[in-house]
């Protein structure tokens, strides 16, 4: 008979980064983090229900499921004499939560999907892996750990492959949003199912499905898109100004004699206010609205003489909103290192508390600057804001995390930091490209570490921005502080733009040349070089003298520090570029020479 005996088991529930990416719209990347910690709370009540001890992640228990954030590994020791057991039931529990939530979504489309499909992919979904070690001495924990997690690797080199039931030969469509998967909707219902955010052109896998109807499945689920957010500074506005409230509410008045889709609305509303903002998005608010669906032609026509009422209100109220967002992820630098030098369990266990701590405050950061959390797990987070108050967020969740480590690393110990990379985009942009980029922000950030990483791509094309500071220079400090400026009209925003052209002269003129050798009279010659630049691009409003004073010689404290010369003033041309850019694309447009975004 078999001696039940101590084993560290680690499990791993997936796919992860490829399902969370595999999304269209805010609401399906929000539901692929949401399930993922759903299934892996499903993982760690089972692992529990059989007496098992979790070290890590640290769990709320009081909170609902719903509301847990639970990352996809889970680590724990246990009594048990039959491991490969455990390891199965706790699969079951996973597969049982899983097939819950997609049954929800399949009492809603089951006319209008293919079920046997359906069924097949639903059920080859879950990736599940589970390792264990023997655990005889606690004391021993941290080898045990070191020895579970090359086990875990070692185990996700291995592929299952399962002899899938065949389809039809020819002609099914694959899912727009996973082609490794077929379509499961009926091409005879496609246009039924705009009620439901479907697009009549869009084809969509089981999984991919189930993201899309979270909206009318979970309760109180209904996730901001990213032009919710892009919205939010004319929102602020329109609240406060009662004369452009005035003017809105006859815009939407207009709406209600062109057809009754527009139903009722009201400026200070939430729900789909911004659609009707957007000419783009007119239709997506038709197509949604709409029951029964609206013919192609009918729909045309209303949807072109709404375009032609929102140019209207904009050419009479003078403004619009910017069509800009930024997306914003993070990750903590080192992790690993740190969690090789915690030895006992009950150092991890007080790490990942800790942590924890750092998950929760990073939702209430994302709420507080008015954007939308998408996933916070452990070090990672990844959400989306306004774009003026991106910078605010990035600076909050450093602190946040800084205070956090402080706590949950030995006095000894070399702390993790954060990076954290941002992307400012237009909201036209494809989320999944929008999110590549914000992963290439983050590496950015994470070649030197401790880094912000800004990379902002125009909707027009022309020169992608990038730029990298490390948090060790105040720089969401100094980027404010550039802002400040352009807001006080210190400076022109082709100022930006002239420090660079000055950058790119001196590094011609250095190149296979002497005379730029000493350091000390380069400096004095730059410094003058910057002095004429801020005078002759001076507004009129402002005296030489004010310039000096207010612009010149703190820009000349920010050229100062570590570094080559002009590698310093390279730094300072992308800080006030990025600056004044963001600054202008987080603002609702003042004139009509800046409706167009560019």
């Amino acid at each position: 008979m078999a001696v039940a005996e101590r084993k560290l088991m680690l499990f791993s529930i997936g796919p992860v980064q490829d399902f969370i990416a595999q999304a269209r719209r805010t609401g399906d990347l929000w539901f692929g983090s949401f399930l993922l910690s759903r299934l892996s709370r499903a993982a760690a009540e089972a692992f529990r229900r059989k007496n098992g001890k979790i070290v890590y992640p640290h769990i709320d228990w009081e909170a609902p499921p719903d509301r847990a954030k639970v990352t996809n590994k889970l680590l724990g020791y246990v009594e048990s004499d039959c491991p490969e057991q455990l390891a199965l039931d706790i699969r079951i529990e996973v597969a049982r939560a899983w097939k819950q939530i997609s049954d929800e979504a399949l009492e809603r489309l089951r006319p209008y999907v293919n079920e046997n499909l359906w069924d097949r992919q639903i059920k080859d979904f879950i990736e599940f892996y589970a390792v264990w070690v023997l655990l005889p001495d606690l004391n021993d924990y941290g080898t045990a750990l070191r020895r579970a997690e090359q086990l875990l690797t070692a185990r996700k080199t291995l592929r299952d492959f399962k002899q899938n039931e065949p389809a039809k030969m020819f002609g099914e469509k694959k899912s727009s949003l996973d082609g490794g998967r077929e379509s499961v909707l009926l091409m005879d219902k496609q246009n039924d199912l705009a009620r439901f955010g479907i697009k009549s052109h869009e084809t969509l896998d089981a999984i991919s499905a189930v993201k899309r109807l979270s909206l009318y499945t979970r309760a109180g689920s209904r996730f901001l898109s990213v032009c919710d957010v892009a919205f939010n500074n004319f929102q602020r506005r329109l609240r406060k100004d009662e004369n452009l409230r005035h003017q809105v509410e006859g815009y939407f008045s207009r709406l209600r004699e062109i057809d009754p889709v527009f139903g009722k609305l009201n400026p200070n509303g939430e729900g789909q206010l911004f659609r009707l903002f957007y000419e783009s998005r007119i239709e997506d608010f038709v197509d949604e609205h709409a029951n029964p669906p609206i013919q192609d032609e009918k729909k045309r026509k209303l949807v072109s003489q709404a375009a032609a009422e929102l140019e209207a209100l904009y050419r009479k109220i003078g403004i619009r909103p910017t069509p800009y967002y930024a997306f914003l992820l993070c990750d903590g630098d080192r992790m690993g290192e740190a969690l090789n030098e915690l030895s006992t369990f009950e150092q991890h266990g007080l790490f990942t508390e800790r942590l924890s701590r750092f998950a929760d405050s990073a939702e209430n950061i994302i709420n507080a600057c008015e954007g939308r959390l998408v996933y916070s797990g452990g070090d990672d987070v990844m959400a989306y804001l306004p774009i003026d108050k991106c910078l605010e967020a990035a600076a909050s969740l450093q602190q946040s995390f800084a205070c956090v480590m402080k706590e949950a690393m030995p006095e000894d110990g070399r702390r993790p930091t954060l990076s954290i990379g941002i992307a400012v985009v237009h909201m036209m942009e494809m989320l999944g490209d929008v999110r590549q980029l914000a992963a290439e922000a983050e590496r950015l950030a994470k070649q030197e570490r401790n880094s912000l990483a800004i990379v902002y791509r125009k909707r027009n094309g022309g020169d992608q921005m990038r730029i990298r500071l490390s948090f060790d220079e105040q720089p969401v400090e100094r980027l404010q502080r550039i802002q400040q400026w352009y807001r006080d009209k210190l400076f022109s925003f082709s100022f930006a733009y002239e420090l660079r052209g000055l950058y790119e002269e001196y590094s011609r003129l250095s190149q296979g040349s002497l005379w730029l050798s000493d350091q000390e009279r380069t400096r004095r010659l730059i410094e003058k070089e910057l002095e004429r630049l801020a005078v002759r691009k001076k507004p009129e409003h402002l005296t030489a003298e004010a310039v000096q004073r207010e612009l010149l010689a703190p820009m000349l404290d920010m050229l100062g520090g570590k570094g080559a010369l002009l590698e310093r003033l390279r730094m300072l041309a992308e800080q006030f570029i990025i600056a004044v850019n963001l600054e202008k694309a987080g603002a609702i447009y003042e004139t009509m020479a800046e409706n167009s975004p560019s």
